[in-house]
This record gives structure tokens, C-alpha cells and sequence, in this order.
């Protein structure tokens, strides 16, 4: 039976990327995307970079970033609410398939005429998918590792 009830954690959406390398948010050309189903509770993800600490004569004086993190999400949506996972082919100049994604976080209509909170997770690949069984509906989990995290922001791109 479809969820009828949209979480605080709202829907997630993807679109095909290009084969561009790097973390922008290019897509491909006349690119496949969908809705991939209500977020389930639980989403999590941590972005963060990597900074080192440099030091004058032993002082700390500033700091330098060194890297950016790759992102890892884990998300459940409830299987068969659209059907449309991101099963994408290799994009033209790219050696994997790899998709953009952006989750949608529904805000209380208290006085706002904001739609959402959207953060935008830059090119997704597929590291892990899982089916449970459960009474209530069919769990479809997924990891994905993408390159950047941005957001959040009051716009969304898909949505």
C-alpha cells in the first residue's frame, strides 16, 4: 500500500549528471530524472572538509583546507510509492553512472510561503541497495556516496 503521509524528512528526487568530472550540478543532455519516493525517518548524511592547522614558530596561525569529504547518505523510502530509482547508464565522457540528487525537506505552513528545505547532493554513485519485507510496506534502502553536499537552501532544482 502506497504512504500516504509525507514526513518531516519530505521526498527525494535524481537526475542523470553529466560526464563532467568535478562536483558541479551539470546534468546530462534532455536527462532522465524521477521521483524516487517519500524519505522514510532516519535520513542522515555528514558533509564536512578537511582542514590543517598551521602553526608559526608553534603558534597556531590559521587554518587551511586540504580536502573536501565525500558525502555518504543512507535513505529508506517505502518500496512502489513511484518506482523510480536511479538506474542510470554511463553518461557520454564518464567511466561510471552517476546522478545528482536533491532531498526536500517539507516545512510547517505556519505563516511561510517557503516550499522547503532542499539540500543537493552532487554526483551520486550507487555504493549499496537493500530490500526488507515488513507488513506495513516493503522497505527500499540505498547508500549513496556523492562528491559534494550543498545546501541547505530555500529553492529547490527538481522540486
Amino acid at each position: 500500500m502506497p504512504e500516504a503521509r509525507v514526513w518531516q524528512e519530505g521526498t527525494l528526487r535524481w537526475v542523470c549528471a553529466s560526464g563532467q568530472t568535478g562536483t558541479p550540478w551539470t546534468t546530462a543532455a534532455s536527462p532522465t530524472s524521477g521521483l524516487i519516493g517519500f524519505v522514510q525517518p532516519g535520513v542522515s548524511f555528514t558533509k564536512g572538509d578537511e582542514f590543517a592547522t598551521i602553526e608559526d614558530r608553534g603558534i597556531p596561525s590559521h587554518h587551511k583546507k586540504v580536502r573536501n569529504t565525500p558525502v555518504e547518505m543512507t535513505f529508506n523510502v517505502l518500496e512502489g510509492n513511484t518506482a523510480d530509482y536511479p538506474y542510470v547508464g554511463t553518461a557520454t565522457g564518464s567511466t561510471v553512472p552517476a546522478f545528482h540528487l536533491e532531498l526536500k525537506q517539507a516545512v510547517p505552513t505556519v505563516e511561510s510561503t517557503q516550499t522547503g528545505i532542499y539540500w543537493r547532493l552532487h554526483r551520486c554513485v550507487m555504493i549499496s541497495e537493500q530490500l526488507t519485507e515488513n507488513p506495513e510496506g516493503n522497505v527500499h534502502a540505498f547508500t549513496v556516496r556523492a562528491l559534494l553536499a550543498s545546501g541547505p537552501s530555500n529553492s529547490g532544482y527538481l522540486s
